[in-house]
Order: C-alpha cells, then sequence, then structure tokens
C-alpha cells in the first residue's frame, strides 16, 4: 500500500474577470487575449503565442510541443500567485507558484523611480474611434520611453496594482502616474508600434479550478 499525503497542494480558485482585451503584436505578428478582473489585479490568459513559446522549452524532448501545448495562466497580483494549467502533447502539468520565490531578490535597493503619463495633444485612430495619445516619461532620463492611449471605460488601476507588485520585485521605489484605464495602444521611442488593441469585450467570466492532487492520490 502506497499512501500519498498531498494536503499542502490543495488549492481552490474562484474569480470573477470583467472584461477581455486581444492584442495584436507587429513585430511577431502574434495576437494575445487578456481577461482582466479586479482593476488588473488579476489577469488571465489561454493564448496560444504563450503557449507556443511554453511549449518550445519541451522541444528537445517533445520534438513537436511547440505546436500541441495548450496552456491557461492565471497572475493573482493581490496574492503574488501564478497558477497554470498546460497540456503538452499527451502531459498535463498543473502548477501553483508564488512568483517571488522565482524572482532573484536584489542584492541593494534599487533607486526611486518615477513614471508619469503626460498627454501630448496627439490622437490616434484605434478601436474604432480617436483616442488621445499620452507620452510616457520617466524622471531622469531624457526624452519618452514610450508613447500609449488607454480606455478607462475598461479599469485598469496601474499605478496601485502594479507599483507594489514592481517594488517588491526590485527592492526599490515605483511611483506610477498612469491614466486608470486598460492599455490600447503603444509604441517605443522610435514611432514603431508595439502593441494595438483589436478587440474588446465587456464579457463577465468565472475562472474556477481545484489545484487539489487528493483527487488523483486518494488517501
Amino acid at each position: 500500500m502506497v499512501l500519498v499525503s498531498c494536503n499542502s497542494l490543495a488549492q481552490k480558485i474562484d474569480i470573477s474577470l470583467d472584461y477581455s482585451v486581444t492584442y495584436v503584436i507587429p513585430k511577431s505578428n502574434d495576437t494575445i487575449r487578456l481577461s482582466i478582473g479586479d482593476s488588473g489585479k488579476m489577469i488571465f490568459t489561454d493564448s496560444k503565442s504563450l503557449a507556443k513559446e511554453f511549449g518550445s522549452s519541451f522541444g528537445s524532448l517533445i520534438p513537436t510541443a511547440p505546436e500541441q501545448t495548450d496552456a491557461k495562466i492565471l497572475l493573482d497580483l493581490k496574492a503574488n500567485k501564478m497558477y497554470m494549467e498546460a497540456k503538452v502533447a499527451d502531459n498535463v502539468m498543473l502548477m501553483n507558484l508564488d512568483i517571488l520565490n522565482f524572482i532573484p531578490k536584489p542584492t541593494r535597493n534599487a533607486d526611486s523611480v518615477a513614471v508619469r503619463a503626460e498627454l501630448n495633444g496627439e490622437t490616434y485612430f484605434v478601436m474604432d474611434r480617436l483616442h488621445d495619445l499620452y507620452n510616457i516619461i520617466s524622471d531622469g532620463k531624457e526624452g519618452i520611453s514610450f508613447k500609449m492611449a488607454f480606455d478607462e471605460n475598461y479599469p485598469l488601476d496601474f499605478n496601485n496594482t502594479f507599483s507594489p507588485f514592481i517594488q517588491l520585485i526590485t527592492g526599490g521605489e515605483l511611483v506610477l502616474d498612469f491614466p486608470s484605464g486598460v492599455i490600447l495602444y503603444a509604441e517605443d521611442a522610435n514611432g514603431a508600434e508595439v502593441l494595438r488593441a483589436i478587440d474588446i469585450r465587456n464579457e463577465a467570466q468565472r475562472i474556477e479550478a481545484n489545484f487539489n492532487l487528493n483527487q488523483i492520490f486518494p488517501q
């Protein structure tokens, strides 16, 4: 008789997502769909391009892995967790990760950085209408880093969601001053398009999962 205790792996997830946005990445001609909940604290994707990238890491073992991989990824920025279900060919993997355990800890506190979005008077036509463009400026750095357009009809709180998370990673203080809306468009300092929204769906979704191996190995 073999007894396997898996209580430490038990994890139930039940969250709501408010809307989804699909982007095209011109450089690679890939698309990626993100579903957003709780103003950006919950981010879910089942993007095929990300799944293919994940599957490529198994290419030496399973040559067809990149084309035979499906992945569902949920980021919980409130708890700094990442949950993943990945199917690589006939193999299934469930992951419940504390993100901070997999990020190298900074050897010293980084400098404080302030990044802000400033209206530049330009507009860009995306998602069937004109949107104001913002210059993304970092204090202490000359010039602009990016230009972006946002849509505040779809809430995404960069300032209070991403600042604390990045601070945990870098050990420094990051102050963001961005509009509280999803990114619709971004271009780099040279004017090259980085990403562009091609579809937004204001449809609520619910994600339910049970990371509990006792279902597989009963005690």
